[in-house]
């Protein structure tokens, strides 16, 4: 079982995200709002870019954990490319 898997793992058993979070792990709840999601994404890119990053997953809150974590996005993908 690789990080990724652990960490979903971990979600659903009820582990809050943030928690699970690492340094090439990070996870991006929905915020409703697009250039809200987009600011935040761009803030963990750069994180990410400057250390050893990943994966940003996006539609997953980082409280309360459980599977109510699991929200999805409404966000056009392709507006992120």
């Amino acid at each position: 079982m690789d990080a990724l898997d652990l960490a979903f793992a971990r979600i659903a058993k009820g582990a809050a995200a943030a928690e699970c979070e690492t340094p090439t792990l990070d996870f991006q709840g929905d915020t409703g709002s697009s250039s809200d999601l987009e600011r935040s994404l761009i803030k963990a890119a750069i994180c990410f870019a400057n250390s050893a990053g990943r994966t940003i997953l996006i539609g997953i809150a980082d409280r309360p954990g459980g599977r109510g974590a699991f929200r999805g996005t409404q966000i056009d993908a392709d507006r992120l490319r």
